[in-house]
């Protein structure tokens, strides 16, 4: 049988495992965002001259199971696509681009454009859409973003040499912040995570061992090791470039108006 001090040894062991892969699983995102800020260098701006590009989530819906009292959908996310449809871009600083439609390319919206493309239009749209979402099928829905006429545009990459692994960024908003932002929480986190490992490790190897001071180590350790999981979970999806970000969503049909008791007369 394993003595003490062992089982503690494997314990920090499997606390270190899980912490450099948590670690190494953010450098791949961090990649992709650096190889997009390597692109934004060539930056230009402006102004669609008709409709230019679309971002599409396709969506699976099914009736929310606690909806008794106010019928509900949760949707699920089913695949995202970019598509550049041809067109002009007028630009800033005088002349205009022509791009071909089908070149590869990414489209970028606000999470704020996502949702309001997502949003429900009224409610025969959520009765038709509720019927089909009791089925097993569930209700399949598009959620489309456009760069339509006179939408300004930030244009990053090589129209003449975009390719899948190197697309053409077609943003709606300046894509640097957004891009500098996701790489400092992505080093953020790795150099936390490292950090609160080798903290616990002090403390739990600190003598005397499951002293008061080493408990509290180990104590940390486990409560470290069931919460990190959910927060590299969350990165992940957190750093996703827009055109792929997670939509996801509801809708909720708004709940009856009770009509009012008349009040008596005198």
């Amino acid at each position: 049988m394993l003595s003490h001090e062992v089982m503690g040894l494997l314990c920090l062991g499997i606390l270190w495992v899980n912490t450099l892969l948590l670690a190494g699983a953010a450098l791949s995102p961090a990649r992709t965002i650096r190889a997009r800020l390597r692109q934004l260098r060539t930056l230009r701006r402006g102004a669609a001259e008709g409709l230019l590009a679309r971002h599409d989530v396709e969506q699976t819906g099914h009736r929310a199971a606690d909806d008794d009292d106010q019928p509900a959908i949760l949707f699920h996310d089913r695949g995202y696509r970019s598509e550049l449809l041809g067109g002009a871009i007028a630009l800033d600083d005088g002349g205009s681009l022509d791009l071909a439609a089908g070149t590869p390319c990414e489209v970028w919206t606000t999470a704020a454009e996502r949702r309001r493309a997502a949003a429900c239009p009224d409610l025969d749209a959520f009765d038709g859409a509720y019927r089909e979402a009791r089925k097993a099928k569930g209700h399949r829905r598009h959620v489309v973003s456009e760069i339509g006429a006179g939408d300004i545009v930030w244009l990053a990459g090589d129209p003449a040499s975009a390719s899948p692994d190197a697309p053409l960024v077609l943003a709606t908003h300046d894509p640097r912040p957004w891009c500098r932002g996701r790489l400092a929480v992505i080093v953020g986190f790795q150099l936390m995570v490292l950090a609160m490992a080798s903290g616990i490790t002090w403390l739990a190897l600190r003598p005397p061992l499951f002293g008061t001071v080493s408990t509290v180590g180990a104590a940390l350790g486990l409560v470290y090791f069931l919460l990190i999981q959910a927060v590299g979970v969350h990165l992940r999806e957190y750093a996703r470039l827009p055109s792929q970000a997670p939509l996801r969503g509801s809708w909720k049909r708004p709940a009856p108006t009770k009509a009012l008791d008349p009040q008596p007369v005198g």
